[in-house]
């Protein structure tokens, strides 16, 4: 399980981890944010774990904040 809640550096940390590293997560639970273009950010990511093997279980964008909720794990079919 990978749990994230890092005010923002949540994008550097996920998209310089590398594949063997995101391999070996079954489950992230994460708050997201941004200040500019949140929520597309925010499908940016989420269409970004999603190519590498994992579902969104929950998408939540805190209206009129700067921040949001993420619940993913990874797809039982790793070849996907």
């Amino acid at each position: 399980v990978l749990k994230l809640n890092c005010e923002g550096a949540e994008y550097e940390i996920l998209y310089n981890a590398s594949d063997h590293i995101l391999e070996k997560i079954e489950r992230i639970t994460m708050e997201y944010h941004a200040n500019e273009h949140k929520r597309q950010k925010a499908d940016e990511l989420v269409n970004y774990l999603c190519r590498h093997n994992f579902e969104v279980v929950e998408y939540t964008d805190y209206i009129d904040h700067d921040c949001g909720f993420l619940s993913v794990k990874r797809t039982k079919d790793r070849n996907q």
